[in-house]
């Protein structure tokens, strides 16, 4: 059995940085976004946190040494059923439990569990964490029953998401000509955020009382950082020590190897974890309302109010840390 905790929602929430805590933790392994191994990694051979290209890092050269042999043609084929899979429609089959969809995504989900099962073999480690984020990918690994899945459900003011989505951030992590990230708009980042989020809790919130889902909000996160990371591995079943935690607030970081995520994930050394509340100050008026009235079906469910301000409420029903079954 594999436990693999696959954390899930709309990005710019803050998954990579908790990844990469978890991944300090003995017994964690975290991996990035494992659905963009097949590209990212296999195909373009780009850049693992630990700063060597994905065929030279020690880990991935021995957990992917199978698929490094495939031909380009097949990995792409890989590709192909993995990117059926990512779309609104096939969700919603999912949704419907669709058993001949079911079928099909087995198969995809055999390729996701060798690469789980050889991570388990080259690192020793007892949980994978995947912070892949799409709902449609958990799902996925969910169907095979080497999977002990566990979901972390990561959400974040939308104000401050579609905030993040429309600034211009330039990125380059493999020695190529540094490129703009991906931008959205205020009203599409909501959209998605309102289309995950809505998912991520018809496809797991029944799973709360089974003790394998949790939801986390990022600013209770950033507000608490040890003792939700503390949570998080409690959620987990495991009881490794925190020392790399300096103080509440501090962390020394070493490398990871997680193949896709923000270039945060680079860091190492000693780190600070703070909130990232700049769209409070920088966020035009329209794009704060614009996001508010889009997300406004999930917006007080996750204790957000709708004021021009911003103004986080506590979410009804919630305990400290604001995290809940």
């Amino acid at each position: 059995m594999i436990k693999v905790l696959n954390i899930t929602g709309w990005g710019r929430s803050g998954s990579t940085i908790i990844a990469s805590l978890l991944g300090q933790i003995d017994g964690f392994v975290s991996v990035g976004e494992l659905r963009q191994i097949w590209d990212r990694g296999l195909l373009r051979n780009m850049a693992c946190a630990c700063s060597r290209s994905f065929r030279d890092c020690p880990v991935w050269s021995r957990v992917a040494s199978g698929y490094i042999e495939r031909s380009q043609s097949e990995i792409r084929g890989i590709m192909s059923q993995r990117e059926g899979f990512d779309t609104l429609h096939c969700a919603w089959q999912a949704i419907r439990r669709d058993s001949s969809m079911d079928e099909r995504l087995l198969e995809y989900s055999h390729h996701l569990v060798e690469i789980l099962r050889n991570l388990q073999t080259t690192t020793g480690c007892r949980v994978v964490v995947d912070s892949s984020k799409r709902p449609q990918h958990g799902y996925v690994l969910g169907l095979n029953p080497d999977v002990d899945l566990h979901i972390l459900h990561l959400v974040r003011d939308p104000r401050g998401v579609a905030h993040s989505w429309k600034r211009k951030r330039v990125y380059s992590e493999d020695g190529g000509q540094p490129q703009y990230m991906k931008q959205f708009s205020a009203s599409v980042s909501s959209m998605h955020w309102v289309a995950r989020n809505a998912l991520a809790e018809y496809l797991w919130r029944g799973d709360a009382k089974r003790g394998r889902y949790l939801l986390l909000r990022y600013e209770d996160f950033t507000r608490e950082p040890r003792e939700v990371i503390q949570r998080i591995r409690d959620f987990m079943g495991e009881d490794g020590p925190l020392d790399f935690f300096l103080d509440d607030e501090t962390v020394e970081m070493k490398p990871t190897h997680e193949i896709s995520g923000n270039p945060s994930r680079f860091n190492t050394g000693r780190v600070e974890i703070r909130a990232d509340a700049r769209w409070r100050e920088e966020m035009e008026w329209k794009d704060r309302a614009t996001a508010a009235t889009v997300a406004l079906p999930l917006l007080f469910r996750y204790g957000y109010g709708p004021s021009a301000c911003g103004r986080s409420l506590r979410p009804h029903g919630y305990r400290r840390a604001g995290w809940a079954p």
